[in-house]
């Protein structure tokens, strides 16, 4: 069996409709999905921060799929879910993301 350094990472680019962005209410559920296809479910190892996201998940013995995401937002970590299904991995995290220039100060242009 090789080890954690020998083995080969495929990065993986989720899909995704996050946008380090604001909304007007400030809560948002943010999608990412990964391909990720010939991973068990039950070797899946998927951890959450407040500020990111991080997957790693064994293909074979030789190989580890890998992604790290990064939020500009604070996730709810408790209200985190993710399904697997055939190869895609889908993950929905709720954020809190205010608008920081809900109290702005105005200036005046001249």
């Amino acid at each position: 069996m090789m080890t954690n350094e020998e083995k080969k990472r495929v990065f993986v680019r989720p899909d995704t409709d996050f946008e380090c962005g604001c909304s007007d209410d400030g809560n948002a559920v943010y999608t990412f999905k990964f391909e990720i296809p010939g991973a068990k479910k039950e070797k899946i190892d998927l951890k959450v921060i407040k500020d990111g996201i991080r997957l790693i998940a064994p293909r074979s013995d030789a190989v580890d799929y890998y992604s790290e995401v990064s939020f500009c937002c604070e996730a709810f970590i408790d209200e985190v879910s993710a399904n697997y299904d055939s190869g895609m991995l889908t993950v929905e995290v709720p954020m809190d993301c205010p608008d920081p220039f809900a109290e702005a100060k105005q200036i005046t242009v001249s």
